[in-house]
């Protein structure tokens, strides 16, 4: 499959699979932004999909929250395996279409099923990279919020409203004619679900009420909120950046939720405050790193090794050096046997000097 999809390399679309992970790379958290990144998932139906325990509990959840968000999923039925008692599988058209397993076909029959595979393939994102190149989306954000004053709840609309006009497409609750269709609880998880970023507007309500610490019957639209941007966080193993704190007043830094806290924060009280979260918004934050140049190697320093002065390293020296040893040794034991002061102190130049010459020739 992977070098009939290698012909699409020629079209700009761009394909992945866990052999690419170098050596030494983060295995979960490559997986995690090739899932976060793709547009179609290829789903290698066998026994031994089934009973992955890796892919049951880590990728799929992921996948199916991508699946919510847009990203097709298509199963390939690989061997034969009891993929059709699994509800959610079942429920997605599979290929060959009629589900027959390739491993059941000849080989020219499974050529051409994952050629025709790799056709349907390109003819869902052809349109759609032209689409892009024309016009990038706009990014989509969620604003969750608590009505906590009258001024509170302007100061949000606010913020979506510059946002817009920063070409930032925003979902509020204010922009709701009344009740939406599908109810206030749907609503919210749709919402949620289907936003690129999620801005948590940090207050001390707030954090009650996403703790779920409110008295009952207030505050149940941010309870249900936390909830779920509670269990994304989970389902993800912590490994998003797509909820994002918000505050208002740096006082209320202290009224990050837990989950969160691991992610920076934008403290909306000034224009460069704002201009950092639209930057990150936008994927543009940070500095651009220069391109990386050669190396300038040079040899490492040498050390010497671990010499004494006496005859058992003395093979070692040149023959010039090795008399000046001999001198100098013949002067070291005059001077231990000589009791004659004046001799003493001739002794001790000519050995000063000795030791001189020696080390000059070493």
């Amino acid at each position: 499959m992977v070098k009939h999809l290698a012909a699409l390399a020629t079209e700009e679309i761009e394909t992945w699979d866990d052999s690419q992970i170098g050596v030494g790379d983060p295995w979960c958290d490559e997986i995690n932004a090739a899932i976060a990144t793709c547009d179609i998932a290829l789903l290698l139906i066998s026994r031994h999909f089934l009973s992955s325990k890796f892919l049951l509990e880590f990728e799929l959840p992921l996948l199916q929250q991508r699946q919510r968000q847009g990203v097709r999923l298509i199963p390939l039925i690989v061997s034969p395996c009891q993929w059709t008692q699994i509800p959610w599988i079942a429920a997605l058209q599979a290929w060959p279409k009629d589900g027959s397993p390739l491993s059941g076909m000849s080989h020219h029959k499974a050529e051409a099923a994952l050629s025709n595979l790799t056709r349907e393939i390109a003819d869902l994102l052809l349109p759609r990279l032209t689409k892009t190149a024309e016009a990038p989306a706009a990014v989509s954000v969620f604003i969750s919020y608590s009505h906590d004053s009258d001024r509170h709840r302007a100061r949000v609309l606010a913020l979506s409203e510059r946002l817009r006009a920063d070409g930032i497409q925003t979902d509020l609750d204010r922009y709701v004619n009344g009740t939406p269709p599908e109810g206030w609880p749907r609503w919210m998880l749709n919402r949620v679900d289907r936003a690129d970023r999620v801005l948590l507007v940090c207050t001390q309500t707030y954090y009650r009420r996403f703790r779920g610490h409110e008295e009952p019957g207030k505050g149940k639209g941010v309870d249900w909120e936390g909830a779920i941007i509670t269990q994304a966080l989970y389902d993800a193993r912590s490994r998003t950046t797509r909820f994002i704190p918000v505050l208002f007043d740096p006082a209320d830094q202290s009224y990050v939720p837990e989950p969160v806290r691991g992610q920076s924060f934008y403290c909306l009280d000034s224009e460069p405050g704002y201009q950092a979260l639209y930057d990150t918004l936008l994927g543009q934050a940070g500095v651009e790193p220069g391109s990386v140049g050669e190396p300038r190697r040079r040899p490492r320093p040498r050390a010497a090794s671990l010499a004494f002065g006496d005859t058992a390293v003395s093979g070692r020296l040149s023959p010039a050096a090795r008399i000046w040893q001999e001198k100098l040794e013949f002067l070291r034991q005059q001077e231990a046997i000589c009791s004659d002061p004046a001799q003493r102190f001739t002794l001790k130049k000519q050995i000063e000097e000795a030791e001189a010459k020696l080390a000059d020739l070493s």
